[in-house]
Formats: structure tokens, C-alpha cells, sequence
């Protein structure tokens, strides 16, 4: 898991800086995340911490649905959800040695759907992602921390994050992601020549549409070509062909007849194009139309009119070969 835990380690760094941030919005003091380690433990290696913490499990959607856990001290899990109440400091320090009540839960559980947000976010931006949902809500577990009851057994990526509150010691977050996850996110993200190689298809009925495709192949430096959704739907072969071949694949969000959504949903079940970087492209995007597009298997989403830029960053930059 080595050379594919060190590409997931560079976002994580970029992910506890936006959570911070974040954070910071949030609460009257300021909030620091840093990304203090990211290395490879089994779970009987996490399940030896001799500490109480705050534990949640969520999943990723789709076939597999491998595990994410995000792990925090109760300690330090009290701190931050009395932060987010605005307690004050005396407050905070007195509540800092007692055990997770219903609202420091309540207030934690806010803060872990900004997280795991974010973090859906960032991983949909560099590989194939249809995002995160809850499997077990936050709940306390005592030291020593039972092995097998939370954390099924096998290899994890564990990345440890310092939890910088003013005015108090450091505290940490650990999200676990199970060995499977890493090597099938890395996959999606970083797969490799032959997908650097491969075409980019826009299925899109717009008129304009094939000429967009066609400036797109000059910028880019690769093939871009159109695919008529109707001839699509129709099984046309030479629109089958195009679609099946291409390494990324581009579906407006109304086709005219079809959802965007369905076809994604479609091309992220075919053998052919399951591995696929898929985008939804609108041209007016809703935070609600991401969510959709991210939950039906989507890579990413789009601004119409295309833009090469945009499409090279979230697309194409991380599906070429490392040094290609």
C-alpha cells in the first residue's frame, strides 16, 4: 500500500488545511489541522490505543463500500464540540475530563458532516468517488479499545491529523482508510498510460456541442470527440465505440429526453467504462446537483461552456502517468 498511501497523503495534507480553515469559521478561537503522519498499521495496531475516543465509520458508496473511520480522543472530542457551542474557557476546561454527552455529540456530529464533506469533495476532485455515507454515527468506546467491535480486521492507512485549539494542548484526529479503499481511490486517480492515452467523449446534445469538442482536442492535445446522445441510447455502434474507449467520459446534465444522471449511473456499472473518469457538466450547477452526480458515481462536475483548463485539472492532470 506504500506507493499508493503516498499520493492520498499529499490531498490530506490539502484537507486538513481547508477543514481547518473551516473550523476556524466556526468557532470564536482559532483552529489549526495539521497532517502529522500518514503510515500503514493493522488493526490490532488501532484497536491498542489506551485511550476512550469518539468513533464514527462511514462508507463509501457504491460496489465494494470500503470503510473510512474518523477517530478522536473524548478529550479532545470534548474540547472542539464546546468550542462549537461557544463555551468559555472555564467551561470548556471543566468539561474537558468529563465523558461525550448529547449535545457535545450533537455539536461534533455537525462538525463531522463538514468533514466528511470536505473530504468527499476532495477525493471526487482526483479520482472516481461517488462519495460518503454514514454507517455508524458517532458514539464513545472505552479503553482499551475493543478489537474487532468497530474496526473490521486487515491493513489500514491511518492519517493523523494535530488538532491545534488556542489555549489548550494539542489534540489529534485519526481517519482510517482500509487498505482496499487506498488501492481502489489510487487506481481511479492515478491509473495510469493507457488511460492518458485514451480519448476524452462528450455526450452532449447541444448543437454546438461537436465544435466544442473539437476546440477542446486542439487546447488539450489529445482526442476529444462527440457522442450524440440519442445515437447513444440507440445503441448506435460507432456512439458505443466512442463511449467504451474513451478514458474520460463527459454527460451534459439534461440529454434531452435522458437524465445525465442515469447514463453516469449506466457507464460506472459497464465493464467497459467502470474504471472510467466520469463527469456530470451543467451550465448552472447546484451544490444539489453535485451531491446527485458524486452519489451516481461521477468523478467530478463540470461548468458549461466546457473549459479546457477546468477539464485538464479535474480530469485529466491526474489520470496521466507519473511522468508522461
Amino acid at each position: 500500500m506504500s506507493e499508493t498511501s503516498s499520493e492520498l497523503s499529499d490531498l490530506l495534507a490539502s484537507y486538513a488545511r481547508a477543514l481547518g480553515h473551516e473550523l476556524s469559521q466556526r468557532v470564536a478561537s482559532g483552529v489549526r489541522l495539521e497532517l502529522a503522519s500518514a503510515e500503514e498499521i493493522s488493526h490490532e495496531g488501532a484497536a491498542q490505543e489506551g485511550e476512550p475516543v469518539a468513533h464514527a465509520r462511514y462508507r463509501a458508496l457504491g460496489e465494494g463500500a470500503e470503510a473510512i473511520h474518523f477517530v478522536v480522543p473524548v478529550v479532545d472530542a470534548v474540547t472542539l464540540a464546546a468550542l462549537l457551542l461557544g463555551l468559555e474557557k472555564e467551561q470548556i476546561r471543566e468539561k474537558r475530563s468529563s465523558e461525550l454527552d448529547g449535545e457535545s455529540i450533537d455539536a461534533l456530529g455537525d462538525a463531522l458532516k463538514l468533514a466528511t464533506s470536505l473530504l468527499a469533495r476532495q477525493l471526487s476532485e482526483r479520482g472516481a468517488f461517488p462519495g460518503l455515507e454514514c454507517e455508524q454515527s458517532l458514539a464513545e468506546i472505552g479503553a482499551p479499545l475493543a478489537e474487532g467491535a468497530w474496526l473490521d480486521p486487515g491493513r489500514y492507512l491511518r492519517a493523523r491529523f494535530t488538532l491545534g485549539l488556542d489555549g489548550f494542548p494539542d489534540g489529534r484526529i485519526d481517519v482510517l482508510f482500509a487498505e482496499s479503499f487506498v488501492a481502489n481511490w489510487t487506481r481511479q486517480a492515478f491509473g495510469g498510460a493507457d488511460r492518458a492515452a485514451s480519448p476524452v467523449a462528450i455526450v452532449d446534445p447541444d448543437p454546438d456541442a461537436p465544435q466544442q469538442a473539437e476546440a477542446l482536442a486542439g487546447f488539450l492535445r489529445r482526442p476529444v470527440v462527440h457522442v450524440d446522445p440519442t445515437a447513444l441510447a440507440a445503441r448506435d455502434p460507432e456512439a458505443v465505440e466512442r463511449v467504451g474507449s474513451a478514458g474520460v467520459v463527459v454527460v451534459a446534465w439534461d440529454l434531452g429526453g435522458r437524465a445525465g444522471l442515469e447514463l453516469v449511473e449506466t457507464l460506472r456499472r459497464d465493464a467497459r467504462t467502470r474504471d472510467a473518469r466520469l463527469a456530470l457538466a451543467s451550465e448552472a450547477p447546484t451544490r444539489g446537483m453535485v451531491e446527485a452526480a458524486l452519489r451516481a458515481g461521477a468523478s467530478s462536475f463540470l461548468a458549461k461552456p466546457y473549459d479546457a483548463e477546468e477539464l485538464r485539472r479535474r480530469l485529466l492532470a491526474t489520470a496521466e502517468a507519473p511522468g508522461s
